[in-house]
């Protein structure tokens, strides 16, 4: 996650935004969608801290946090993540997955991309890719089966 050390928190979050006229309401709440309100609110200079070697530091998966607030700042109608749980352990995978029902909640179509099952939590359907091919399409309990069953053997003509 692309995160600008020469920022603040709020101004991360509320990229592209004046900083003058950045809704710190809205930062907040963006933030606690994302489950990391509690890590920035409990830094001394909270949204005011930069990131990076002159201010807080952050792991990997504070940082795909940060990048999810910012994602959700402005409340899109379609939110694609890709491998958004790449840098995160258990818990942060399940706080991320509840990250994404409450986008879901309010209205947006979430697209995720990603190698590991548990994310798949907050999912309706699947597209299983293999090879760059759509091998799978549908709803997530029975792509999940297909991914568990043995592969089919295939013939192989001459």
């Amino acid at each position: 996650i692309g995160l600008f050390p020469h920022m603040s928190v709020a101004e991360n979050i509320a990229f592209g935004v004046p900083p003058d006229t950045i809704d710190l309401d809205r930062v907040q709440q963006a933030a606690r969608q994302a489950q990391i309100a509690d890590f920035i609110e409990s830094s001394p200079e909270g949204y005011q801290a930069y990131v990076g070697e002159r201010g807080i530091r952050l792991s990997g998966g504070q940082r795909q946090r940060i990048g999810l607030a910012r994602a959700v700042y402005g409340n899109p109608r379609l939110l694609v993540l890709d491998e958004p749980n790449s840098n995160l352990d258990d818990q942060g995978e399940k706080e991320l997955v509840e990250a994404i029902e409450r986008v879901k909640s309010q209205g947006s179509t979430v697209i995720i991309i990603t190698h590991r099952k548990m994310v798949l939590a907050s999912v309706d359907k699947i597209l299983i890719m293999k090879e760059g091919l759509a091998v799978g399409y549908g709803p997530k309990d029975e792509g999940l089966a297909s991914l568990a069953a043995p592969a089919a053997p295939r013939s192989i003509a001459g």
